[in-house]
């Protein structure tokens, strides 16, 4: 591919802070791998003097950058996991590291016969040093400078990340409730959701029963009207995968109806999707409930619902997959609502610890019978645990620390089984992004003046809010960063950056952000240096104002406690390499 038309000498050295300037023989230059055009114009720096910031509090050590210095990424683990099936990544997932993943790879163990993969969310390295003794094993086995969280240091671009071993600038899920339209609208036609084309949906739905018996003119007349309407716009949209289905949540609907293909929606094909590994899979899943799983397996079909279901149809499959839990408290569809009664309750943490004993147990399981047969395995657990509890306590909460407690032990559990039954095998265990206590007077809303020059706002007290995206109305960006630079405890607490001075550094990844990702991502970015954080003013009223208002747990900055992930990383020995 042609590199971007700057070199990062500023984050490579952390001595410089400001972008070097390395203008390229052309004028532009299309990236073969993102679709994207890197002109040669102004430098990125600009006038923006919070692009100094932000290379000199990365170079300080303040900021973790998600592509530079001493650390792997969650992406070239990603493609690490991807190389141990021995499945190449999707088409499209862009420039990717290689020589790392092949490193990673190879410290897992490429030989190893089994490999377990548990990814426990939000257990970032500073929660482990906050509810874990030294002893403990998770900590014995961690390497706590090994692994860094993609940015924005969320779920859903950590687990897409997963799926696909592509950036988030490249797979199209950069973070939660993305802004995107599907087709361009005309004046005076009918958008998607309005009362004549629903009405036009319908009747087309009913008459394709009946498609067959209609002569051939009239059957591709039908078709290519419904095909038109299909490609009807259907206004902005908020993308959220991480749901029992794509959806868009401005309006509570299937994207599906917005327009929204799974093709529109994903930008980069899954690795796991549909090819056929070496390793009889095994998926252990807290979304498995949800389309998340069916888009990343593919051929391999839908998962089965429930543990009992997994355990009653097992048999020859490539891919076995199980969801965790039937609890209100491991949320399925990735809500916190379903759940918050009871955290904090002696019932929430044992269910919780209880859901991960049983995925442990399916685990070993499924290796003892891979063994048995001589087959290799890969197995990957994911629990939305300690997450859950953080975001409703904060990190330091007692509460939190018996959940973590708790998975520890059912790890060491799985991990002394497998030595003891003489299993060759690797577990390795992570997160997807770490997590930091917000506490009721770090919760900062938009001054009017800022609100007036936008159209979106994507910022949330869980997380959004420290990496808040801004989409402004047209025209009006200007004022709107004036109106950011004349707040002066917004303009202390954080960055404010464009897209493209943001993606210059290297944030979305090492190459631009495709065409197709771009919309998503706004015109302005917004990065907490601290604990301050974003939130709409109905979170304000609910968790700053009043008697009844509390800390929460957030993530999605690029601050240390954020960023650093654990690479816990035990082999049994027999046989590993």
């Amino acid at each position: 591919m042609t590199t971007m038309p700057w070199s990062y000498v500023d984050v490579l050295t952390f001595g410089i802070t400001r972008i070097q300037w390395s203008p390229p023989a052309a004028s532009t230059a299309v990236c073969e791998d993102c679709d994207a055009q890197h002109p040669d114009g102004a430098n990125p720096n600009g006038a923006n003097p919070d692009v100094a910031r932000t290379l000199r509090l990365l170079g300080e050590g303040v900021l973790v950058h998600p592509t530079r210095g001493e650390y792997s990424n969650f992406t070239d683990l990603a493609h690490a996991l991807a190389m141990l099936c021995d499945l190449p990544l999707g088409g499209g997932a862009g420039e990717v590291r290689s020589e790392e993943a092949r490193i990673l790879a190879t410290e897992i163990g490429r030989q190893t016969k089994h490999i377990i993969f548990c990814l426990c969310d939000g257990m970032g390295v500073s929660t482990l040093d906050e509810h874990l003794p030294p002893s403990a094993w998770m900590h014995k086995h961690n390497h706590p400078d090994r692994l860094v969280a993609v940015f924005p240091s969320t779920t859903p671009a950590a687990l897409t990340t997963l799926a696909t071993g592509a950036w988030p600038g490249q797979h199209g899920v950069p973070g939660w409730d993305l802004r995107d339209q599907a087709g361009i609208e005309y004046p005076g036609e009918p958008v998607r959701n309005s009362p004549e084309a629903l009405q036009k949906e319908a009747l087309t739905e009913e008459t394709r029963a009946a498609l067959d018996a209609l002569p051939t003119a009239a059957k591709a007349e039908l078709l290519q009207k419904a095909e038109l309407l299909q490609q009807a716009p259907a206004g902005p949209v908020q993308i959220r995968v991480l749901h029992a289905e794509p959806r868009d949540m401005r309006t509570n609907t299937h994207l599906k109806t917005k327009g929204f293909s799974t093709e529109a929606i994903y930008a980069v094909e899954p690795w796991a999707n549909p090819r056929t590994s070496r390793r009889k899979m095994f998926f252990v899943n807290a979304y498995n409930r949800t389309e998340f799983p069916i888009w990343y397996r593919g051929e391999l079909g839908a998962p089965p619902a429930s543990m009992d279901e997994c355990a009653a149809d097992i048999g020859g499959s490539v891919a076995e997959t199980v969801g965790i839990g039937g609890s209100a408290v491991e949320t399925l569809t990735g809500h916190i609502a379903e759940s918050a009664k009871d955290l904090g309750t002696e019932r929430a943490m044992r269910l919780a610890v209880d859901e991960y004993r049983k995925a442990c147990d399916q685990v070993l399981a499924h290796v003892r019978r891979c063994d048995e047969a001589g087959e290799a395995s890969y197995s990957y657990i994911y629990t939305a645990h300690p997450d859950k509890h953080m975001h409703a306590l904060g990190v330091a909460h007692p509460c939190v620390g018996q959940v973590v407690s708790g998975l520890n032990e059912q790890l060491e559990a799985m991990w002394t089984a497998l030595a003891e039954s003489g299993l060759d095998a690797s577990i390795l265990v992570t997160a997807d992004h770490g997590h930091m206590t917000v506490e009721r007077h770090h919760m900062v809303t938009l001054s009017e003046e800022q609100a007036a020059c936008l159209e979106y706002a994507n910022i949330g007290v869980h997380g959004k809010g420290r990496h808040a995206v801004f989409h402004c109305r047209s025209g009006r960006h200007d004022e709107f960063e004036a109106a950011w630079r004349r707040d002066a405890r917004k303009a202390e607490n954080f960055v404010l950056l464009t897209i493209e001075q943001a993606s210059a550094i290297g944030l979305f990844g090492p190459c631009a952000p495709k065409r197709h990702v771009r919309p998503r991502l706004g015109d302005f970015l917004a990065i907490s240096l601290g604990k301050d954080t974003l939130v709409t003013p109905k979170e304000h009223a609910t968790f700053a104002d009043g008697c009844h208002g509390k800390c929460q747990g957030a993530h999605g900055s690029l601050a240390r406690d954020e960023m650093r992930i654990p690479f816990v990383l035990a082999k049994t020995g027999v046989g590993s390499g």
